[in-house]
């Protein structure tokens, strides 16, 4: 653990057990108090940190000022305390029953309550109550604040003498969550009235969630926000305290089994063990005996760094927001790339985020919304420009973040998935590598970062033995030479995609094999959910599952496009709609790859060849529907499966197609006839003395599917416009 981390979790530890602060090594007061306060324990820790002694009279006058500071907030956190009685005292002479959760009733578990910082308060009432309380708000003088309100949580600021003092007004504990998971929560009933009680909390009673719902709760919340957000380290205080000050009034067993459902529990136990141990803080949370924690001190980590990390790190913070529309709607489906445009820039009311509530409210200021998203996306570019991001940085950070939530279970479908044991299955991983090293080293670290963590890693290395790649593939892979689960074979000459695929195939000892080029990479859970599949399918003879993927440029962009999809043993769908999955996407058998020869040596339409060779066996394919996997797509660059013979793999693999037309239909046989045509076309559009094969393939286009040529030339026709409106914008803006 760094020394910073160290430093504000032993200040903090010390400040609960109103102790003074022991540290080791010299202390930076400005970096540590900037912790703090991004973790909000500035207040509650400053007693503990202030020396008796100090060096200087800078030093004597920041931590002087940290103590006024704190002192200053503390009155105000007082005064708020009052403003609330008063809304609550009116709320309940107006016949409503607000009930307090967070805030006030988890400051009162803290040795200085008042030293335990928040900006707002949370109020609870039922949908019919919540209209008693805005005539409340409006009575008292506060402010409704459209800009960050939201349909069920209307936010309110206090006016006079209530000034600065911020509630948030719930008719939903959940309300960002959708669809399924939104009934889920629901059905835990954790607002019904007959389970609220009355505690005294900062010298005031108050309503508030039962002792076992207000857990549950919270870590809903903690969750949340580590997910979404990112975790303050006093969230993860709150959540410690309050298990060890209810812990004989808990009921454990009911906790215990929610937190299951909704697959937090590794999660809430592994807070828990941090919290033991580097904060001292000791519950007894009778967790079942058999449940171990994650990677504890990797997890403080990441919360201590929270707040440092929000204030001087944008491209972090847009990574969460990439991560958090997929964490919070667990029922979205993917869609094409118009939708996508379409509800990015011009959504419709109902997609529109709170921020928007005026068009959300009135229709007819929609256009209004669009003009402020669209000017939300030009201002974020200019900062990306300005600070030298590129969005290749912004997801590798969210991939980061997916991993580490996914070693918690927190991207999981909440009660959905059936228990699956990693340990059961070894899934072999072959990395043929040719022409490349800078990439092939995050390949390697895709599959070490995966939540099966039973693999059998295979580097088969396809470049000349006297070769610079091979050397620089060498030097990589020199890393890893302690790494029992990889091993590195060097083929004696170059035996191209195919050859050093089988090789790897030859090499494997698992009963599952998944392939990865060397330029692409997978994200944590690929073959996790892909074994889930296998494990979990209803067709009896499933060989081969794979997963949605995205395409990565130069740049770092990456968009998704959206294919085709194919279950079953559908023969004639996959020759039709072409490559319905490259080999990154793939976890198949080995045996079914064994029995149909494995790879044919190919210039291309290797993956397709194989695709078609099991479907002809009578094997099925299934599929996940997530991007699992990111296809590099580098322009200029050498791929292990790519070369200038590409037109004779085509045509190799359109004569193993027309093998199959005895089973097909007159009309099935014209569709597949276009798509061979088609991807001819395509290949020779982008050679210098291609016209007239263009011309010859786009004839057998029209005789086979005229409209659907029809399609395709208008297509083809746009995505030249927009290139050339792309060209003449770089060029002129």
């Amino acid at each position: 653990m760094d020394e910073i981390t160290s430093q504000v979790l032993t200040a903090v530890k010390a400040a609960i057990a109103k102790e003074k602060a022991v540290f080791e090594g010299d202390v930076d007061w400005y970096k540590l108090r900037d912790y703090l306060k991004f973790g909000i324990l500035d207040g509650m820790s400053f007693s503990a940190v202030l020396p008796k002694t100090f060096k200087d009279d800078t030093e004597a006058s920041f931590l002087n000022n940290w103590k006024q500071y704190s002192f200053q907030r503390a009155v105000k956190q007082m005064a708020s305390v009052g403003s609330l009685y008063n809304v609550l005292k009116k709320g309940e002479e107006a016949g409503a029953k607000p009930v307090i959760f967070k805030g006030i009733v988890l400051a009162s578990l803290y040795p200085e309550p008042f030293m335990r910082f928040s900006s707002d308060a949370d109020i609870y009432v039922t949908p019919s109550d919540r209209k008693i309380m805005e005539g409340v708000f409006d009575e008292l003088g506060y402010k409704l604040i459209p800009e960050v309100s939201k349909e069920h949580v209307p936010h309110y600021v206090g006016t006079g003498n209530n000034a600065a003092f911020h509630i948030d007004l719930h008719d939903c504990l959940w309300e960002d969550y959708e669809g399924k998971q939104a009934k889920l929560l629901d059905s835990l009933k954790l607002t019904d009235p007959d389970t609220f009680i009355e505690v005294e909390a900062c010298g005031i009673k108050v309503r508030t969630l039962g002792i076992t719902e207000h857990l549950i709760f919270q870590v809903f919340h903690v969750v949340k926000h580590f997910a979404t957000e990112g975790l303050p380290l006093r969230f993860v205080t709150d959540l410690a305290l309050y298990s060890r000050k209810y812990a004989d009034e808990i009921d454990w067993k009911r906790f215990w089994s929610t937190m299951m459902l909704l697959k937090y529990d590794v999660f809430y136990k592994s807070i828990m063990e941090g919290a033991k141990i580097y904060l001292g803080i000791d519950a007894d949370i009778k967790a079942p005996e058999n449940m171990k924690p994650g990677n504890v001190e990797l997890l403080f980590e990441e919360i201590v760094a929270y707040g440092h990390r929000k204030s001087d790190n944008i491209e972090h913070y847009f990574a969460i927001g990439f991560i958090s529309g997929y964490f919070m709607r667990n029922n979205t489906k993917q869609k094409g790339r118009l939708s996508q445009f379409r509800a990015r820039y011009f959504p419709s009311r109902s997609e529109l985020k709170e921020k928007y509530g005026y068009a959300k409210k009135h229709g007819i200021l929609l256009p209004i919304a669009w003009i402020h998203r669209l000017f939300g996306a030009l201002r974020f570019s200019l900062i990306s420009r300005n600070k030298g991001i590129a969005t290749k940085e912004v997801l590798e950070k969210a991939n980061e973040r997916v991993g580490l939530m996914s070693k918690y279970g927190l991207l999981e479908e909440k009660g959905e998935e059936k228990a699956f044991n990693p340990e059961d299955v070894l899934v072999s991983v072959v990395i043929p590598t040719y022409a490349t090293s800078d990439s092939l080293k995050r390949a390697l670290d895709s599959i070490l970062s995966q939540t099966h963590t039973k693999l059998d890693i295979i580097v088969v290395d396809d470049n000349p033995a006297d070769s610079d790649y091979r050397k620089k593939a060498e030097s990589v892979m020199d890393a890893y030479k302690y790494n029992d689960n990889i091993r590195y074979i060097k083929n004696p000459q170059n035996l191209g995609g195919s050859g050093a695929r089988n090789v790897g195939i030859e090499a494997a000892k698992g009963d599952y094999i998944a392939f990865l080029d060397d330029d692409d990479y997978y994200y944590p859970t690929k073959i996790e959910k892909q074994l889930n599949v296998f494990l979990n399918t209803g067709f009896s003879e499933l060989a081969l599952v794979y997963c949605d993927v995205a395409y990565e440029d130069n740049y770092g962009r990456i968009t998704y496009i959206e294919r085709k999809r194919i279950r079953g043993n559908s023969l004639y769908k996959a020759l039709k709609d072409g490559c319905i999955a490259a080999t990154s996407q793939w976890l198949v058998k080995k045996k079914a790859l064994l029995s149909v020869g494995c790879f044919t040596i190919l210039p291309c339409k290797q993956d397709s060849t194989v695709l078609l060779k099991l479907l002809r066996a009578g094997y099925e394919v299934d599929y996940v529907p997530e991007i699992l996997s990111i296809y590099h797509d580098g322009v200029g660059e050498v791929r292990i499966s790519l070369g200038s013979r590409k037109v004779e793999g085509e045509l190799t693999y359109a004569n193993a197609c027309r093998e199959c037309y005895g089973e097909f239909t007159k009309h099935q046989r014209k569709q597949v006839e276009f798509g061979i045509a088609k991807r001819l076309y395509e290949i020779w559009a982008y050679k210098a003395n291609g016209e007239g094969e263009c011309k010859k393939y786009l004839s057998v286009m029209r005789k086979s599917a005229p409209f659907r040529t029809f399609k395709f030339l208008i297509r083809t026709r746009l995505r030249l416009i927009k290139r050339k409106v792309i060209k003449w914008s770089k060029q002129h803006l």
